[in-house]
């Protein structure tokens, strides 16, 4: 079943939002890296129907094949920035995995202008 045009834009906005949302709790600290790791899958959920979406464009198709590879990285960076116990490590994962999220809004921004 494909989402129609508009349905269509409010995932791709839903999904943006809580990309930010994350990247914003894991800059400032408020949320673990954990908390993190845990809102994950319904990140991966919320990219379901974009991922599935019917857009005959080679753009999108190439948008959304980086997107679900940015969010495996930042499933795989999230798990050892949980577990890393020297700074130097978890810094160089905190900022692996802010720069993933920020790539996911980029790209995401440039889904929406394509659904446009």
């Amino acid at each position: 079943m494909s989402l129609s045009q508009s349905s269509l834009k409010m995932t791709i906005q839903t999904f943006n939002q809580q990309a930010e949302q994350l990247q914003t709790g894991l800059k400032s600290g408020e949320m673990a890296p954990e908390t993190v790791q845990s809102a994950l899958p319904e990140l991966q959920a919320k990219f379901q129907p974009i991922l599935t979406a019917q857009v005959d464009s080679g753009q999108w198709r190439s948008a959304i094949t980086e997107m679900n590879r940015l969010l495996r990285l930042l499933q795989i960076d999230l798990q050892f920035l949980r577990t890393a116990t020297q700074p130097d490590t978890q810094q160089q994962r905190r900022q692996q995995s802010l720069q993933h999220l920020a790539q996911l809004q980029a790209l995401g921004q440039g889904l929406l202008t394509l659904a446009a």
